[in-house]
């Protein structure tokens, strides 16, 4: 076989993928031609291929000695260099390629590539850019600068850049997912959709697409179409909790309670849960014991489940609390509870443990046998007493307000309201308002609004037991969806809970009422954002109690 022949075979062999025959091919060839700077080049690759570092990196060096000017082996060697992290090599030697060929489209994106992977994101989209000014078609640059553009925190620039790798390939799923999160993030709701939907007939297995799909769905209100779409993205893997814990939000949201609390016990093997004991779990059948209650969420879910603690004790369950140090105080006063302790105190011997939030399963809760007796939570009159002593004697109604949640909390942004949208409150006379909020947004931490004309006694507030203490000298309270609402609908006081247009399940849909609570009356939302609407609806009942006091119930 002459070498020209041979070559052919050999790059045939390399193409088809039969690296063996290739290799064997190029040894022969390059013992009658040792400085075939091309089969020199092919044979590096091959040893790249199969992870021989060293081999390939001295065969292509040596192409590069015998032909400085070969772009292409500077190339395929920074993509050697980049796969085996040698990247200070592999910049060196992509610039070195562009050097000799300004126009290697290639080089600008693999170089693009290696800078956004070590975090050099504005090099990345300086290589992006070059790239698509040589090749404006290459839909997966445009797709690349769109992350990079998104990482740097440039969003318009991504969505551009995503839309127009979308434009060049239809069929980029990766392009419509990534561009359908951006606009979930603005809460560009309806587009989303569509862009997930797309993706979605792209990918039909793709289970995030279904989940994203269905929160979707969920925060526009429309409940049982996302409930579809939580179940099927459930139906392709059965063990998500995530997912579970999202479709019991929504089953419990419309009040399908049986399906709901099953599905709400999936928070338990969320990445947060870190609750473990070497006593089995109390499943509601054995009384005679000792029960450990514990909370594993938030403080209002806490105050909400806690209601269940009497029913538990009228078993014959002697009951043991654990629960943060800051509701320890309050909760000694609920019936039922034997002992409360906190995290840092040593927990009683104890049969059996049980979370909180499992006690509505147990007990099969639904709307018709909400243990909804209140109040179920008390403090000491004396507190109550020195609380009353703090506040102005005046006969005026004595309001407590509250505009902002845990700013850790997932939904905070859309829970929590700006005090300066409460302003028109304070134009109504013979209202005098107390401060109830505590925290990162308190009095003391931010700026209050001009016309705010508000009463600050927190910084008096030890626990829950002062908070509940204050809110029992007050006529209402006025809040939005945090655990000051759970602590006055515990305690049996009037409460107004202001609530986002996308809501907490507890909350339900279309009530102005809550089953948890019945003191409560529900402000919410008739589109997203939409605060001015609530406060309105909000000045207007406060309005009416005050022209018509004799009708106030204290």
């Amino acid at each position: 076989m002459n070498i020209n022949r041979m070559i052919y075979t050999a790059l045939e062999y390399h193409r088809n993928g039969d690296l063996s025959q290739a290799e064997i091919l190029y040894k022969r060839i390059l013992k009658k031609q040792p400085d075939n700077v091309d089969i020199l080049h092919m044979l590096g690759l091959i040893y790249a291929a199969r992870g021989d570092f060293d081999s390939a990196v001295r065969l292509i060096k040596k192409t590069i000695n015998i032909n400085p000017s070969n772009y292409h082996a500077f190339y395929n060697l920074a993509n050697i260099y980049r796969d085996n992290k040698c990247y200070n090599e592999a910049i060196d030697c992509y610039q070195k390629a562009i050097n000799y060929y300004p126009d290697f489209v290639d080089a600008f994106y693999n170089l693009g590539v290696l800078y956004q992977e070590i975090g050099r994101l504005n090099d990345a989209i300086k290589c992006y850019q070059k790239a698509i000014q040589i090749n404006p078609n290459l839909f997966n640059v445009h797709f690349n600068l769109g992350n990079a553009f998104y990482d740097m925190g440039f969003i318009e620039e991504a969505i551009i850049s995503y839309r127009n790798a979308i434009k060049l390939n239809p069929r980029f799923t990766a392009a419509y997912y990534n561009l359908a999160n951006i606009l979930k993030e603005r809460e560009q709701n309806d587009e989303a959709i569509i862009l997930y939907k797309k993706a979605l007939q792209l990918e039909p297995a793709n289970i995030d697409l279904y989940h994203n799909i269905g929160i979707l769905l969920h925060n526009k209100g429309l409940i049982e179409e996302a409930i579809k779409y939580y179940k099927k993205a459930i139906s392709l893997n059965y063990n998500l909790a995530e997912i579970h814990f999202d479709l019991a939000f929504a089953l419990l949201s419309i009040g399908n309670f049986e399906e709901g609390w099953i599905e709400y016990q999936w928070r338990t093997k969320l990445k947060n849960h870190s609750f473990e004991f070497k006593e089995p779990e109390w499943e509601g059948t054995i009384n005679d014991c000792c029960l450990l209650l514990y909370e594993e969420q938030g403080f209002g879910d806490t105050i909400q489940f806690v209601r269940y603690c009497n029913i538990v004790a009228n078993k014959g369950v002697k009951i043991v609390l654990l629960c943060s140090e800051s509701l320890k105080s309050i909760m000694e006063n609920v019936k039922g509870i034997a002992g409360v302790y906190s995290y840092k105190e040593q927990l009683p011997e104890f049969d059996f443990h049980c979370t909180l939030s499992k006690l509505p399963l147990i007990f099969r809760t639904d709307l018709n046998n909400i243990p909804s007796d209140v109040p179920y939570i008390s403090v000491a009159q004396v507190l109550i007493n020195y609380w009353r002593n703090k506040l102005n004697s005046e006969k005026h109604f004595k309001v407590g307000l509250t505009w902002a949640g845990n700013p850790e909390h997932e939904n905070d942004k859309n829970r929590s309201c700006p005090l300066e949208k409460f302003l028109p409150l304070f134009k109504l006379k013979n209202v005098e308002f107390y401060s109830l909020q505590v925290g990162a947004s308190s009095l003391k931490k931010i700026e209050k609004p001009e016309g705010i004309n508000i009463i600050d006694l927190t910084e008096d507030i030890k626990d829950f037991s002062d908070t509940a203490a204050l809110i029992e000298n007050l006529d209402l309270v006025i809040s939005v969806d945090t655990v000051i609402v759970h602590l006055a609908g515990a305690l049996g006081k009037k409460v107004w809970t202001l609530l986002p247009f996308s809501s907490d399940w507890r909350w339900m849909i279309n009530r102005d009422d809550s089953p948890w609570y019945p003191t409560m009356k529900l402000f919410r939302q008739p589109k997203p954002g939409d605060w001015d609407s609530v406060i309105e609806m909000v000045y207007s009942e406060l309005s009416y109690y005050i022209n018509n006091s004799l009708s106030w119930s204290k």
